[in-house]
């Protein structure tokens, strides 16, 4: 894949990891892949999905082994959705044990849900990522942009909630560009280059 795709200029980050459960076999081989992945490419840096934890029932630390081994910590986040109501998301907040650039994976709420829900968790969550002081960037999830062995079961089941329930993104992607357009926990923005840890590959 990276021998296949290095040269496209939409590739930002590698990933090798999505929320593996901790092991000491899953660290050999994702530290071995990370530095594999780094010497078939100098000019990209490596991330993976962390696995998260509560260290009490309002915080939620990201301290998963991996992180030693990638340039760029990241997690997934759906408070809202999978965890707990929305009205959970005001109340947490975010730590970290690495200094170094930290994204937001995956967000978000699934379009079985209304427009308005949807909308609703974005808003929230948004407003929580601003109060996380090393968060570097998000992206947002959706639902059709990948190919998987589980992907045909997961269009039934969404299609068949969705038929009693209109199937739409639309006023979450108004949200979302809505963050995007104000330049605020964008990839493209210099909260980059602010965060600890942050290297310029093009500064030599």
């Amino acid at each position: 894949m990276i021998s296949r795709d290095k040269n496209r200029a939409a590739v930002i980050l590698w990933s090798v990891a999505n929320e593996i459960p901790r092991s000491e076999e899953r660290l050999k081989f994702i530290s071995a892949l990370a530095e594999r992945v780094h010497s078939l490419d100098t000019t990209r840096l490596v991330t993976a999905a962390l696995e998260t934890h509560y260290v009490d029932p309002h915080t939620i630390l990201a301290d998963d082994s991996v992180g030693k081994y990638v340039d760029v910590a990241s997690c997934n986040e759906y408070i809202g959705w999978y965890d707990g109501l929305p009205d959970k998301i005001d109340g947490i907040a975010w730590k970290t044990a690495y200094d170094k650039p930290f994204i937001i994976s995956e967000f978000g709420a699934d379009a079985v849900w209304t427009e308005e829900f949807q909308a609703n968790v974005y808003r929230r969550q948004i407003a929580m990522f601003r109060r996380i002081p090393f968060l570097s960037g998000t992206i947002a999830w959706v639902l059709v942009d990948f190919r998987s062995p589980r992907l045909r079961w997961r269009l039934f089941s969404t299609r068949t909630a969705a038929s009693r329930r209109p199937r739409s993104t639309c006023c979450a992607i108004t949200i979302d560009r809505l963050r995007a357009d104000s330049d605020d926990l964008h990839p493209r923005s210099n909260c980059w280059r602010s965060s600890p840890g942050y290297k310029d590959l093009n500064s030599g």
